[in-house]
């Protein structure tokens, strides 16, 4: 069915976390709201590539921001979400990390 926010339909949104439980909360959350989740299950390497794959399969993203720590991904969920953005491709940063690293999120 989709998500329409104004002139823009979300339907796709990629799942970009590491802890597998998080990312399967976020599936029932999607689907509930008539959403396709893509979950992505790593490990995810060059960023430039990975932004490049992901808004071919996506129209949105949520994703974690500590992503290197568990080996996930050699970025972090700030840099891939200014990436998606600036990709004109909407994402939105999911963390309770929001003072320890507002320096990395600030992007």
């Amino acid at each position: 069915m989709g998500l329409d926010i104004a002139e823009y339909t979300i339907q796709q949104v990629l799942v970009v976390e590491d802890n597998p439980s998080a990312r399967e909360g976020y599936q029932y959350t999607l689907e509930d709201m008539d959403l396709e989740p893509v979950l992505e299950t790593g490990p995810l390497r060059d960023i430039v590539d990975y932004v490049a794959s992901a808004t071919e399969r996506c129209d949105a993203a949520l994703c974690d921001h500590h992503l290197a720590e568990s080996g996930y991904a050699d970025f972090n969920g700030a840099r891939f979400v200014a990436e998606m953005n600036s990709r004109q491709r909407p994402a939105v940063l999911c963390t309770a990390w929001e003072e320890a690293a507002v320096d990395e999120i600030r992007l």
